[in-house]
Parts: C-alpha cells; sequence; structure tokens
C-alpha cells in the first residue's frame, strides 16, 4: 500500500490568490489540487518537466514545444533530426544537471 506524504508550497501573494480562486472554482481543496498537479507533472516526459521546471535554455523552448504538440497530437514529428539533437544536448548539458541538484537540495 503507497503512503501519501505532505508537501508545502511557497506561494507568493499573487499566486496564492489565483491558486485559491482556481481551487475554488474547481469545488477542490488546495490540497487536491497541488496533489493532482504534482501527480501530473510525475507522469510527464522529462521533455515536459524540464520545460516546467524552468530548466531549458531560452533558444531550447520553441523545438521542444513543437515536439510536444506533434508528439500530443500523433502527427509525424517535423525534423526529428533536430529535435533529437536538441533532447540530447539537454539531457548532457552538465549546468542544467548541476541546476536540478541545486533544486533538489534547496527542496
Amino acid at each position: 500500500m503507497a503512503s501519501e506524504g505532505i508537501v508545502s508550497a511557497r506561494l507568493g501573494p499573487e499566486a496564492k490568490r489565483i491558486f485559491n480562486t482556481v481551487s475554488r472554482a474547481m469545488g477542490m481543496t488546495q490540497v487536491e489540487l497541488l496533489g493532482r498537479m504534482i501527480d501530473w507533472f510525475s507522469h510527464q516526459d522529462t521533455m515536459v518537466k524540464l520545460l516546467v521546471a524552468g530548466q531549458l535554455k531560452e533558444d531550447e523552448h520553441a523545438h521542444v514545444l513543437d515536439y510536444l504538440f506533434w508528439q500530443r497530437h500523433g502527427f509525424q514529428l517535423p525534423d526529428p533530426d533536430r529535435l533529437r539533437d536538441v533532447a540530447a544536448q539537454v539531457a548532457a548539458d552538465a549546468e542544467t544537471q548541476r541546476r536540478i541538484g541545486q533544486r533538489r537540495k534547496g527542496a
């Protein structure tokens, strides 16, 4: 049986206000909504996680978004060699790996 855990998040005043509004509009507690958001995030592929976590360089965003759009809609991917290159570059980027490790330590 999987155990549940509690996660807290520090939000600024505006983000907190918006989060409260959204959770009320959806008829959910803040804990339920945050739990669903974390569950969704944990099931995403690496490229989505890197994009959402702000770990990609600005010039990589357009290529990753194209990849995600085409992948999600079941179309043949445009320029798959370029997309693979971007994915490999992101995965191998030592600075990205360092930032991910620092954020994990600070969490």
